[in-house]
Parts: C-alpha cells; sequence; structure tokens
C-alpha cells in the first residue's frame, strides 16, 4: 500500500502516547481485578477467579486500583440492573470515587476487546442507562457498548454512558454502537474528558414514531454553571439518528476538540431520521428566559470535521448570543455554517450575532452560510469572508470513506488524507494567529494545518540492505521481504514488498537532512511483532540523535501492522533517526517495521 501523504500529513494538538507500560499505571499498594464474561460474582476477582460484573468489581475497587475486562461478549440480563428509580434502570451504577492522586480504573485488558451487549435488558415503563457514572476521578477504557434498548412509545431516551455530577473522569476509547441510545450524555460535573470515542449507528425506532429524534452521539448539558471544564476530544460521530454533539441546555461551556461528526440524522441506508447537525452548539429550546442561565455560557468549537450531515454541520442552535467556531472543515452538509440565534426573551430567532468565526473552510455545502451578517459577528480569516472559493484541488482527497478508517494504534483519530490540505492550497498560511502552534507564516485554514515533509530515503525498505544504501542496519538487523522466512506468517507490508526487520538488539538508522532547529516534527510508521510461537515480543527504542523519542513494548501478539508515532524537536539542520531493539523480554525477538514518515508539526519556539 503506498502511502497517501507523498507531500504532508496534518497537525494534530492530541497529545501523543507511545503503547507502552506507562499506559497501565501502578499505585502502592494498589490492588487488580478481573471481570470476565464467563467469571462469577462470588469469585474473589482475581486473575483466575475473575467477577462476572463491573457492579461487582467496583464493590472491591478502591482509589489507585486498576479492574480489567477481558475479552468477550458480556450478555447483560435484567437480573444485573443494579439500581432504579421512578424513570430510569441503571444497570452499571459507578458511585464509588477514586482521588485526584489514585483514579479507580476500569480498563480493557491490554489488547483484548470487552463487548458489553445491553439487547435484553427492555425494563417496562423505564429509560435506560448502560453505565450511570455519578463517582468522580474515575477512568475507564477500552469499552464497547452495543444494543441499548428503548421500550417507551412517547417522548424518552436511553444512554450508553451518563454521566450524573461525576467530575475530573477520563472515558477513553470507548465505542458506542448498534443500539438506540445516546452514546455519552452529560448533565452534571465537571472536568470531565472524553478521549477517543466513537459513537455510531444508533437510532431509537421505538419512541415517537421512530424518528430518532433524542439520540445524539454526543450530549453534553451541565445543569448548573459549575459545570465547566467539560471536553470532548478526538470522537467520532456517525449515522446517530438525530445530532453529532448536542449541549442545548447547557449551564456551562463546553468544548469540542478535533472531532468528527458525519451523516448525522440518517439511517445507514441514508433514511432521514431525526434533526441531523454535525454540531449542535447551544440554544435553550422552550425554557422560559427567567429561567436562563446567567451569563449565557460561550461554546467553543475548534478543530472540528463536519461531513455530509442532514442539516448543518456547524450550527448555533438559536442559541442567545456568542460562540466560538476556530479552525473547522464543514463538506458536504445541507448548510455548512448556520449561526442562527435568538434574542433574550429565547423566542424571537435572529441572524446570528456575537458570534467568533476564525480560520474556518467550507466546501460543497448546498449552503455555504446562513445567518451570519458580517456587523454583527466578529469573522477573521475564513473562507467566505477572504472571498476564496474551494476546488478539488485544494484538498489531498474528498475521499469520505476514509472518515471510518480504525484509529491508530494509541487511539488517536486515523491518520488519513481527506479534507488535508494539499500542496500549493489556496488555505494555507491565510489564517491569523490563534492559541495552537502551526507551521509557516500563519496558520492555515480549516480542521488540518498542512505539514511539509522531511525526505526519509527508502521509506519502505524496498532496497537491498546494501552498505552505501540510505538505511545503515547493525545488530542483525536486515530487509525481510513478505515471502521471507521471518516475514512469511505476517500480514504483507503495508507500503511496497519488504519490511526492515529488526531483531534483538539490532539497529536502522538513516540521516536525515533539512530540518529546521527548534521545530517539532512527528515520526509515524507501522510495526508488528513476527508471528512466532516463541516470541515474548520485542522492544525497541526510537531515536533522533542521541535523544529516545519513543519507547515501545506491544504485546508479542500484535503481529498485524499498527502505525505507532512518536515526536522529536530538532537542534540541528541534520539528525539521525534510529530505529533500536532493546529486547527487554529476552530471547532475541524480532519486530517488523515499514513506511517510515517525518513531517513538520510546528515552527519554532519564538525567543523573547
Amino acid at each position: 500500500m503506498k502511502s497517501i501523504y507523498p507531500d504532508g500529513r496534518f497537525f494534530r494538538t492530541l497529545t501523543v502516547l507511545a503503547w507502552s507500560s506507562v499506559l497501565w499505571p501502578a499505585f502502592a499498594q494498589a490492588s487488580t481485578y478481573y471481570v470476565a464474561p464467563k467469571g462469577s460474582d462470588t469469585n474473589d476477582g482475581g486473575l483466575e477467579h475473575p467477577f462476572a460484573t463491573v457492579q461487582r468489581a467496583q464493590k472491591s475497587a478502591e482509589p489507585g486500583d486498576t479492574v480489567y475486562l477481558r475479552d468477550g461478549t458480556y450478555h447483560l440480563t435484567p437480573a444485573q440492573i443494579a439500581n432504579q428509580d421512578r424513570e430510569y434502570s441503571y444497570v452499571t451504577y459507578l458511585n464509588k470515587s477514586g482521588t485526584k492522586e489514585a483514579r479507580i480504573n476500569y480498563f480493557a485488558y491490554p489488547g483484548e476487546k470487552p463487548v458489553f451487549d445491553f439487547s435484553e435488558i427492555k425494563p417496562a415503563g423505564h429509560r435506560v442507562t448502560a453505565f450511570f457514572i455519578s463517582g468522580s476521578w474515575l477512568h475507564l477504557k477500552g469499552i464497547e457498548i452495543t444494543g441499548v434498548q428503548v421500550t417507551l412509545t412517547g417522548h424518552t431516551q436511553s444512554e450508553c454512558f451518563r454521566v450524573a455530577d461525576g467530575s475530573n473522569n477520563i472515558i477513553e476509547q470507548c465505542s458506542m454502537h448498534d443500539g438506540m441510545g445516546i452514546g455519552i450524555y452529560l448533565t452534571g460535573g465537571s472536568n470531565n474528558l472524553f478521549l477517543n470515542c466513537d459513537a455510531y449507528r444508533n437510532w431509537d425506532s421505538v419512541s415517537e414514531g421512530g424518528k430518532g429524534g433524542n439520540v445524539d452521539g454526543f450530549g453534553c448539558h451541565p445543569r448548573t454553571a459549575s459545570g465547566t471544564g467539560n471536553v470532548f476530544r478526538g470522537c467520532r460521530a456517525w449515522f446517530n439518528s438525530d445530532d453529532g454533539y448536542d449541549c442545548i441546555n447547557a449551564h456551562a461551556a463546553v468544548t469540542f476538540d478535533h472531532c468528527w461528526a458525519f451523516y448525522n440524522g440518517f439511517t445507514p441506508d441514508f433514511t432521514s431520521r431525526g434533526d441531523g447537525n454535525g454540531f449542535k452548539d447551544g440554544g435553550y429550546g422552550a425554557t422560559a428566559a427567567n429561567r436562563l442561565p446567567q451569563p449565557i455560557p460561550n461554546h467553543t468549537v475548534e478543530y472540528c470535521l463536519s461531513v455530509g450531515n442532514k442539516a448543518n454541520g456547524f450550527y448555533s442552535n438559536h442559541h442567545i448570543g456568542a460562540n466560538t467556531f476556530l479552525n473547522n472543515t464543514a463538506y458536504h452538509n445541507n448548510t455548512n455554517f448556520n449561526m442562527l440565534c435568538r434574542l433574550d426573551d429565547n423566542a424571537t430567532d435572529v441572524p446570528g450575532y456575537g458570534q467568533t468565526l476564525k480560520n474556518n473552510v467550507g466546501y460543497k455545502g448546498r449552503t455555504e452560510v446562513n445567518n451570519l451578517p458580517k456587523e454583527k459577528n466578529d469573522l477573521s480569516h475564513n473562507y467566505f469572508d477572504l472571498n476564496l472559493t474551494p476546488t478539488d484541488a485544494d484538498f489531498l482527497s474528498v475521499d469520505e470513506t476514509q472518515l471510518t478508517a480504525p484509529r491508530q494504534a494509541n487511539g488517536d483519530l486515523p491518520d488519513i488524507a481527506f479534507m488535508h490540505l494539499a500542496p500549493g492550497s489556496q488555505f494555507i498560511d491565510k489564517g491569523v494567529a490563534l492559541k495552537s502552534p502551526y507551521v509557516g507564516t500563519a496558520p492555515d485554514l480549516g480542521a488540518f494545518e498542512y505539514c511539509p515533509a522531511v525526505k526519509v530515503a527508502d521509506a519502505g525498505f524496498e532496497r537491498p540492505a546494501l552498505p552505501g544504501g540510505p538505511w545503515s542496519y547493525s545488530g542483525g538487523a536486515t530487509i525481510a521481504s513478505n515471502d521471507s522466512l521471518a516475514a512469511k506468517d505476517n500480514p504483507k507490508a503495508p507500503e511496497g514488498a519488504q519490511a526492515a526487520a529488526l531483531p534483538g538488539k539490532g539497529a536502522i538508522a538513516q540521516k536525515l537532512d533539512g530540518l529546521i532547529p527548534n521545530a517539532e516534527y512527528k515520526i509515524s510508521f507501522w510495526a508488528a511483532q513476527r508471528k512466532d510461537a516463541r516470541a515474548k515480543g520485542q522492544t525497541w527504542d526510537v531515536k533522533v540523535g542521541d535523544k529516545v523519542a519513543a519507547s515501545y513494548a506491544p504485546p508479542a501478539n500484535a503481529t498485524d501492522y499498527l502505525e505507532y508515532t512518536a515526536t522529536f524537536t530538532a537542534t540541528a539542520p541534520s539528525e539521525t533517526l534510529a530505529f533500536a531493539g532493546t529486547d527487554q523480554n529476552g530471547g532475541g525477538n524480532t519486530v517488523l517495521l515499514d513506511d517510515v514518515h517525518v513531517v513538520q508539526i510546528a515552527n519554532p519556539v519564538a525567543k523573547n
């Protein structure tokens, strides 16, 4: 597979973490518990005798403890409903808190996928919440939820995750799909981070004639002004029957950062259902004016992508005054940017006022911009006020199928070419400087900063491993063709027909030229553990000069090629890039490496 980034890649502000043991924190005197589909809640929760439910694990878990959820499908039953009130049935009820120094962790076991199926939970007369969270300082990671049901036929909703009054929680790399419930729904709490989660194909076909008008991918509706600091970052929402992201009736500001919304308001066969906005930013419905929050919060949508949604890509939703939209990209929505507002009476709709839009770009909307008079809003360096008309040539790709590509190994959004700026695009360096770093003389327009590539000769290891080539090989490192003894049992190399084989404490290295001292760069590459029943898994470092940029220790069964990333700051115009085996598990294990790229992602730090 040839790289789709011959000339540049996109800029991200998300923190990149190597897949290593640092992701699984250890605390002094902390305990570890296990939950498995064939476990029993009468067990002790140990590795050999796991619990059956997360609810039972919470009973034992204390601050600093980690609960590992093992691979397989958990078929939840009505008997496992943990709590009920007049309106809701809460299947898993997490009300025990960790602390700032020691969270309680509920993690998918490394390399495994726990799937929680709620299709049999159909309590008469009740809404359903699959995971209810009122505890604080919790970290949930790698949980998959499917089949959440709706049984009521009137105005109602169900939820996969609901956060109510819990604060300082992290919900990470969770997916909520193929059910009738909202993916993540917050009504209370502050400083919660929803990181790298997916909500898709959720449609309530039961209530209100099957329109599915309450099923958003993500909803954030803090009911008090103290519910500040809630952030959605790196999330995707698609084919949800109502909106992708919704913060109607929010009494505190919400941030959507580096998130994607596409095809919302439709079922997967593009049957029209609910509202269908990508990002619905505020508004208060029919709330009486004397019950509105004071002041009205200003929500932020930044570095987000909205594609093919039934109604609006970015929508102020009758909000009363200010919202902020920075560096977003809209493509092929019914209306790409709609800033419809209301007056203080929350009854009179008017064109947008007090809105801030900077560095945004849109393309191929049925309507590009609506309800946005220049004189009443803070508009600067957007494609519409710069009078720039996009064409396909401005982008590396307009192939929407890339939107559902698998996430990167660390959970980040897929590294795709769709709507990334092409070399020479008219949107490069046309923005105004904001709070984020950028490359070039000024920020670019849209969600993806153009990142110049550094030449990596023979990036796919297609040349023989001979002296004098761009790569040097030592310690047994060599080239492995797809049909060689070292690689024949692995999937084919991502680029070309060969990869580099890095055994034991071997190393491969190449000198990179044309770097800008003090500029930041991103390294990306694909790696797969050699498929060998005797292997314990190779570990290795990526080094730039004499500094380690990142260390990696994936499990021995990570034999499919996955993309890995690291960052470094250049110290000189030329640096040596090296992949060095560390063989921490012993036994001379081997990793296969391919398709190496280096791009600049930030200018040098300015000196005062």
